[in-house]
């Protein structure tokens, strides 16, 4: 399999988390199951769990340090052999933090919120003092990105599916904070007969507490291969700033996109319709789009919400589970949906 390229830590990255996780899995008298598992923190995995029989894995990811910060390298290996099914997730949303943060501060900041007397502070001093807070964010702002150039953070998968092979790919959503510098690169290699289905919902800044993705650059690049040609290639980028958070060709002001795409599996006009009207029968209030691949589907979601994003895709997972897998609509017990 072709291996995307990873930098390797030097000396001033010794601070930074370098995670890495492997898993393979066999099918073994009807049974998918990892035969190989590595991970090195702060990735893990959680043991196997079967809820709709012993064909279908589902296998949980959690990232222990609660969150990449600036100059982070994590690495995801999977490999599923033939004939076998896996449905990976993560345990909760993945949390790229800006400028200024280390894994060392993260975990401090962490266990600082079980004290007593901190919670106290920050529900009665901090949250009752706004214009602290606006000077922090506004007057400081121009001289703190003077003084700092924040380290990317990158993430790379790599999932190689053999023949007969199905992987769903449903990790939970990612939300970039203002001032990061986040990449992920993940490459599927698809053997003839095998099938990829995957979603990417990533929300811009922490909107909920009026965060703006104004500060620092957002990559998202998929690719899935077969047989050595190209069967989708989906390249974004998103320079923060006022304009292209504002401009209809950017976010158009909407914190929230998602990507779904089912890659190896023909789809119907019939199903392609059905994924529309899962769209427009609800009171959505997002913008969405539907449309066929030579081999799949692909849906996108520009909008505000991230459980609005969460519940279409989750129905049209479940529509194409149920009429081009052939399974029932299980979902995985991490999600709170």
């Amino acid at each position: 399999m072709n291996r995307l390229s990873q930098p390797q830590p030097t000396d001033s990255d010794q601070s930074r988390w370098h995670g890495s996780l492997e898993l393979r899995f066999a099918l073994a008298h009807g049974k998918t199951q990892p035969i190989h598992t590595y991970a090195r923190a702060p990735l893990k995995v959680q043991r196997p769990f079967y809820p709709e029989g012993l064909g279908v894995c589902h296998s949980v990811v959690l990232h222990t340090a609660g969150g990449m910060v600036a100059g982070d390298r994590l690495s995801q290996d999977i490999h599923l052999e033939s004939g076998t099914h896996a449905l990976i997730t993560t345990a909760a949303a993945s949390k790229a933090y800006g400028r200024g943060s280390s894994s060392a501060s993260i975990i401090n900041y962490s266990a600082s919120l079980n004290q007593p007397e901190v919670k106290e502070n920050l529900s009665s001093a901090s949250l009752q003092k706004p214009e602290a807070r606006q000077i922090r964010s506004s007057a400081n702002q121009k001289n703190y990105s003077a003084k700092l150039t924040t380290p990317e953070t990158r993430q790379i998968i790599r999932l190689q599916v053999e023949t007969g092979a199905c992987l769903e790919w449903l990790p939970q959503e990612t939300i970039v904070f203002n001032g990061a510098v986040y990449r992920q690169d993940l490459r599927v290699e698809l053997a003839p007969g095998a099938s990829w289905l995957g979603w990417e919902i990533t929300r811009f800044g922490r909107s909920a507490r009026g965060e703006r993705f104004v500060e620092g650059n957002w990559r998202s690049h998929t690719e899935v291969w077969q047989q050595g040609h190209p069967t989708w290639i989906d390249r974004q980028w998103l320079p923060a700033s006022e304009a292209t958070f504002s401009s209809p060709y950017g976010l158009a002001g909407q914190p929230v996109v998602g990507t779904l795409a089912l890659v190896g599996e023909p789809v119907s006009s019939e199903i392609l319709e059905q994924a529309r009207e899962l769209w427009s029968a609800r009171e959505y209030v997002g913008e969405a789009g539907v449309t066929q691949l030579m081999s799949g589907l692909l849906c996108r979601y520009r909008g505000a919400s991230t459980e609005e994003v969460r519940h279409w895709f989750i129905e049209v997972w479940q529509l194409l589970r149920v009429n081009l897998f052939g399974r029932p609509m299980i979902k995985p017990r991490v999600w709170l949906l």
